[in-house]
Parts: C-alpha cells; sequence; structure tokens
C-alpha cells in the first residue's frame, strides 16, 4: 500500500499551489485506512446478501453514512488533494468496490426514487421537484446542450439511461428531441416506463434492454449521450473502462453524429 506525499498527510499548505495560503483540514493515514476497511466490510456485506441491501435496511443505511463521510472529507479539501486521495484509494485496491458500491447504491436510491413518485397522488410534481434538485444551477449546461443539439438531427439515444430517466426528459425540454433509453437492467426500462406513463408524458420514450458495450444499434441515432454504465450486472469485461466503452460506441455510431 504506498503513502501519500507528507505534506498532505499532515495537512501543510504546498508552496506549489495557486493558492497557497489555504489550508486544508489534516487528513491522516489512519482515517483512510479506517475508510477502506469499513467500505470494504460494507462492500463484503452487499455481496454476500442483496437482499439487505436496499433503502431503509441498516447496511443501505451504513453505505449511505460511509458516502457521507467520504464526502465530508472531500469538501474539506483542494482539488489536488482530493485526486490524491482517489490515487491512495486506487492503489489500496478499494477503488473499483468503492465504484460497484456507489454504482448499486444509486441504481437502487433511483429505483426507491421512481417508486415514490409513481405513488404519489402528485407523481408530474414529484418528477418535477426531483429534477429540480438534481439540475440546479444547470443553465449554462443548458445552452452548452443546445448549441450542440442545434447542428444535429433529432434522433438521441441516452446509454446507462437508469431507472429515473431524467437525463431524457432534460434533453427534450432543452431540444426537444425524439429520445431513446438504453439501459442493461430490464428492471430499470420498466421503471422508466412506469414513471413516464404515471406523468403522462406526452412524447413516446423507446426502452432499450442492452448492454451498451455490446449493443449494435448505435447508427440509428443522431445524438448519443453516455452516463454512468459501471457497476451494476454489466455482462461485459468486469475491468472494461468507460474510456474503452465509448470508443466501442464511437466505431459504431454513423459520420456526423454527435457523441456526449
Amino acid at each position: 500500500m504506498s503513502s501519500l506525499p507528507l505534506e498532505f498527510i499532515r495537512g501543510q499548505a504546498r508552496t506549489d499551489l495557486q493558492e497557497p495560503w489555504v489550508l486544508f483540514r489534516c487528513i491522516t493515514m489512519k482515517t483512510l485506512r479506517q475508510l477502506c476497511m469499513e467500505l470494504l466490510e460494507i462492500d463484503r456485506s452487499r455481496r454476500a446478501d442483496d437482499l439487505d441491501f436496499a433503502p431503509g435496511r441498516p447496511l443501505f443505511e451504513a453505505a449511505s453514512n460511509w458516502f457521507a463521510k467520504l464526502r465530508d472529507a472531500a469538501d474539506s479539501y483542494n482539488d489536488e488533494a482530493v485526486a490524491q486521495t482517489i490515487e491512495y484509494l486506487r492503489s489500496a485496491n478499494v477503488l473499483s468496490h468503492l465504484r460497484e458500491l456507489r454504482s448499486c447504491f444509486e441504481y437502487l436510491q433511483e429505483l426507491e426514487q421512481v417508486r415514490r413518485c409513481v405513488e404519489t397522488p402528485r407523481p408530474l410534481h414529484a418528477v418535477q421537484s426531483a429534477l429540480r434538485a438534481s439540475y440546479a444551477g444547470s443553465a449554462l449546461f443548458d445552452d452548452f446542450l443546445q448549441l450542440k443539439l442545434s447542428k444535429v438531427g433529432r434522433n438521441c439515444l441516452v446509454a446507462g439511461s437508469g431507472p429515473m430517466p431524467s437525463t431524457a426528459l432534460l434533453l427534450n425540454d432543452i431540444a426537444e428531441l425524439q429520445i431513446a433509453c438504453l439501459d442493461i437492467q430490464q428492471e430499470s426500462c420498466i421503471a422508466s416506463e412506469q414513471l413516464l406513463g404515471a406523468i403522462e408524458y406526452p412524447v413516446r420514450v423507446r426502452q432499450v434492454v442492452a448492454d451498451a458495450a455490446e449493443w449494435t444499434g448505435y447508427e440509428e441515432y443522431d445524438v448519443v449521450l453516455i452516463n454512468g454504465l459501471v457497476g451494476v450486472g454489466s455482462t461485459s469485461e468486469l475491468s472494461l473502462e468507460k474510456a474503452a466503452i465509448v470508443e466501442r460506441v464511437a466505431e459504431r455510431m454513423k459520420a456526423g453524429s454527435l457523441l456526449l
């Protein structure tokens, strides 16, 4: 297990930073090792009993608390310190566990969010509130997308769309595209379809159940937007990184299309 630079462990200011007067709170090797051990224990328990890893269950809450601790720590440091922490997690062979656990955690959270939105007396209001919370302050991003999307055709595919079709709804709101959602989980596509039905969405959104790394239908689309694509239930090589998936997708798209 490699060690962090001494100045990072002690929390001293680096003289080569753009703002060397900014001190970040000390994070010790003991703290990092403890976080790593907690993460591995949570992930081992999740793998041993999938049924116990669900919203409202103790193991799921333990994961939620762990992510909160990591987020609090990351918010205390500058970008370079956070990058060094990530490198430490990688060298300690826990980064892959972190990524898969986070992917599973967010997936189950989205399923629960969809269930609540569908069951509420006002599904549309619930979805609108969720979107506002997710995309608060994204006006600049909206403008960027609008500029990009104005230069291509109207057919758009969201790969790795998840149970909550928030990206599809956002894209259609910005540019009125014809949207399709692709996800490896059939359960995810069913949940997305149920949500769109509950809010009586006026535009038909096609649902495609497939592995984004293996699917060959990309040439039908003018725009392909790639979401997470890591973790839950992938049938492609477990070590396949997102960059490799992006390359595969790009090779199967038609000339002049846009990959985001």
